[in-house]
């Protein structure tokens, strides 16, 4: 099997937070196996100064 770079592949770190600065809606998936949760839930990326994203922030709002 030959490696080759995806279209969807991100060509740097840039096109990255570029991507979630953009599109900041994402599904947090949470568990394992068969008991799984997903939460959709908006993001803010936090990034360093050469442009990578080092975490993304969000808030949830509690269950009741």
């Amino acid at each position: 099997m030959t490696a080759t770079k995806g279209l969807f592949e991100a060509r740097n770190e840039r096109d990255v937070l570029q991507l979630v600065l953009a599109q900041p809606l994402t599904w947090i998936v949470s568990g394992e196996g068969d008991s799984f949760r997903a939460t959709l839930l908006p993001v803010r990326p936090l990034s360093d100064p050469n442009g990578t994203v080092v975490s993304l922030v969000g808030a949830l709002r509690p269950v009741q």
